[in-house]
């Protein structure tokens, strides 16, 4: 059965993608097609923004497995991450919600679940969902337009999440690090490189990497 997520609440879609009770070992519930869901992009990023925002409040009504398997879905294949390129979602409202990522690692992410570092693979892969799904190839052909804002707004909440003093946001901003040095053999345009490269080194050095290992890729 189809369920209509625009017509559902807030905290109905929450229950809806965190409080299915995964099996064990997790990795099951976020490749099930089983969930069949339908949502418009508009809808699809304000909740994420508002889910992202607020995600402190997540540890209290689900289990850190419940957590990580409903971040793996939204940010899979079947997710919502796609609508970040739909250009009927205001630009502002895009950039907002990966703006709002770095909080989701600050709030959740950072969390001891006693399974080990990796417990919170959606967290340490989450640049691996969000990079598959920015269509470089449309940005490349938009720099003077909005849509590089998308990638310089990944940018910008990279280094953020870096300087958090969190384990999990480092390893996840250093792993977005990569995905970045990993684009600029995608794009064409001189100024977007530019402007990438940047950003690039901005980040490397924040997480004092040295300068030979600064561009390129790793």
């Amino acid at each position: 059965m189809l369920a209509d997520l625009d017509k559902y609440t807030y905290w109905e879609k929450v229950d809806f993608f965190f409080g299915k009770v995964p099996t064990d070992p997790p990795f099951d519930f976020y490749l099930m097609s089983k969930i069949n869901y339908s949502i418009s992009p508009k809808n699809a990023v304000h909740f994420m923004i508002k889910l992202l925002k607020s995600s402190k409040m997540l540890p209290l009504k689900y289990r850190l497995l419940n957590i990580d398997q409903g971040f793996w879905f939204l940010m899979g294949v079947d997710g919502v991450t796609w609508c970040l390129n739909d250009d009927s979602v205001p630009i502002r409202s895009r950039k907002e919600c990966i703006l709002a990522m770095p909080t989701l690692f600050k709030d959740v992410f950072y969390l001891d679940s006693g399974r080990g570092d990796d417990w919170m693979m959606a967290g340490h892969m989450w640049w691996d969902h969000f990079f598959s799904y920015i269509n470089l190839d449309k940005i490349d052909c938009n720099i003077n337009g909005h849509s590089a804002d998308i990638l310089i707004s990944a940018c910008d909440a990279i280094l953020i999440m870096y300087n958090q003093p969190y384990k999990a946001s480092k390893q996840s901003a250093l792993h977005g690090l990569e995905h970045l040095k990993n684009a600029l053999w995608c794009i064409k345009s001189e100024e977007l490189k530019s402007i990438l490269s940047s950003w690039i080194q901005k980040i490397s050095i924040a997480a004092g990497i040295p300068e030979t290992q600064r561009s390129g890729l790793s």
